[in-house]
């Protein structure tokens, strides 16, 4: 079944959907502005699986608003640990996806009990979705060191650059392992917040990789045969 990404221009944020004939796959739902009114058009009569990377209010800020546009949607994938009285909200919103269904999305990490201590970006959930395209949520260098030997990398094409294009993120060690990558995207306003980092930017020249922005663009689609 053909499907398409949509990487959302939400600013300063991260909200990355799959859609293909009945449903829609969100990769977290935050940012500085978001794009519910057209996502409604576009989903809303779908079912809606969510996975939510972490905590951060730029990953999560607009999930609660979202229910009201997405009545068919669930749970897939909530982020690890505690976090406020708000955002903890966001787990009774939704209903537990069913199990009774094959998600495209993989996720590379796998978090034990003692790893709960981290901090939240550490402990950012890593999706590889429909084979092709990784979101690595704010995972560290740190992190990427550990998840980056998957064997299952080795057909990525699109990266949604972790942490919005830090410098502490998208090191040289995973960029090595994405060998027939031929996209990155940064959901980020470097205007404001000096992201995609300059050293990113360089990194990702060295490897031959092109880098799109949804702060030039707008909302970034993709075609997937």
């Amino acid at each position: 079944m053909k499907h398409y990404w949509i990487v959302w221009n939400v600013g300063q944020g991260q909200w990355a959907t799959l859609v293909d004939e009945k449903s829609c796959r969100h990769f977290d739902m935050g940012g500085e502005k978001n794009p519910l009114p057209r996502l409604h058009r576009l989903c809303g009569g779908k079912e809606n699986f969510i996975s939510l990377s972490h905590w951060d209010l730029d990953h999560v800020g607009f999930a609660l608003r979202a229910r009201k546009f997405l009545p068919k949607a669930c749970l897939e994938t909530p982020p690890l640990g505690k976090s406020s009285p708000y955002k903890m909200k966001i787990l009774s919103a939704f209903a537990k996806c069913s199990d009774n269904y094959t998600s495209p999305a993989k996720e590379l990490t796998h978090f034990s009990s003692a790893d709960l201590r981290q901090k939240t970006n550490e402990l950012s959930h890593v999706f590889l979705v429909a084979q092709t395209f990784l979101i690595p949520g704010d995972s560290t260098a740190k992190q990427e060191k550990i998840w980056s030997e998957n064997a299952e990398l080795g057909r990525t094409k699109f990266l949604l650059l972790g942490h919005h294009g830090s410098r502490t993120s998208t090191s040289e060690e995973l960029l090595s392992h994405l060998r027939t990558l031929k996209t990155a995207v940064a959901s980020a306003r470097f205007a404001k917040y000096g992201h995609p980092h300059q050293e990113v930017v360089r990194r990702l020249q060295k490897y031959h990789v092109p880098l799109l922005k949804t702060e030039d663009w707008g909302n970034l689609w993709f075609e997937n045969p």
